[in-house]
């Protein structure tokens, strides 16, 4: 009897290192794989480019010419002599019909994500959706249409209703005002809730405070 129940003992121990184990490992994991998925996605067209070029085939070349043209293209678009040549680089973009709609909402969604303080997003609410009884986190984008509203005769606010893990991509929905419930949250926290799928909660700080 004794035995089994140090058998049991032995057993729940092993189960709980192997649980916190994983809970170790699969963070770092995870971002390795990431990681490795950036490495991949950046390293590949350059490196090829370099081969053919150059005849130079060295792993890790085109995160490396990657990783040192950002900063540079950061650095021109501080300076004045910079900003008009990647303005010029802008237009020849808005200029084609296929790719100006894509470039717009892509530059205002980066802009948007890399900014989240800025005023794109004018507050974290919980919307009714898909239907009564389940919420949906989003973000209130703007104060409404007037078309919108004297069609519909009530006032309508749109939300964005972010997807899960990637935010860049979701809905947007016209709401009723009193279908809205507002958060004392702030757009960075929220973000972090919705990339980790609800796992990260913000800390009491990140609250915004009731005006």
């Amino acid at each position: 009897m004794a035995g089994r129940e140090e058998g049991r003992d032995i057993f729940k121990k092993v189960g709980n290192y192997f649980l916190t184990g994983l809970a170790v490992i699969t963070p770092a994991a995870i971002t390795i794989y990431i990681l490795f998925a950036l490495f991949s996605f950046f390293d590949r067209p350059l490196r090829g480019f370099f081969a053919q070029i150059f005849g130079i085939d060295i792993p890790g070349l085109g995160v490396l010419t990657v990783a040192l043209l950002v900063p540079i293209v950061g650095m021109l678009a501080t300076n004045f002599i910079g900003r008009k040549i990647l303005k010029k680089f802008e237009q020849l973009f808005i200029k084609i019909p296929v790719t100006r709609s894509l470039y717009k909402t892509s530059k205002q969604l980066i802009e948007t994500f890399l900014h989240p303080e800025r005023d794109a997003f004018k507050s974290v609410v919980l919307a009714r959706y898909p239907k009564d009884g389940s919420y949906a986190l989003g973000f209130i984008t703007g104060s409404g249409l007037d078309e919108i509203n004297e069609k519909t005769r009530e006032k309508l606010l749109p939300v964005f209703l972010p997807t899960t893990p990637n935010p860049t991509s979701g809905w947007l929905l016209y709401l009723p005002e009193k279908d809205i419930i507002p958060l004392n949250l702030s757009v960075e926290d929220a973000l972090k809730i919705i990339v980790s799928g609800g796992i990260v909660k913000p800390e009491r700080g990140g609250e915004k405070d009731e005006l």
